[in-house]
């Protein structure tokens, strides 16, 4: 994928869609929004209650020694 800087001039070829929020650049629209696989969403749910869990736990040991 190739970088490239933009100028403050360059964002008169960005616009956004008032009725849907979408945003364009150049006429095109731009994608915001990527859905990932159901395994990787099904992995960041473990992992995100595993460390909510781990947290309680380390509370519950700070306070009961």
């Amino acid at each position: 994928m190739a970088i490239k800087v933009i100028s403050i001039d360059d964002f008169e070829r960005m616009s956004v869609d008032t009725v849907s929020g979408r945003l364009y650049w150049d006429g095109k629209e731009i994608v915001t929004t990527m859905a990932l696989p159901w395994w990787v969403q099904v992995a960041a749910v473990i992992a995100a209650v595993s460390t909510a869990i781990m947290a309680v736990v380390q509370v519950v040991q700070l306070f009961s020694s």
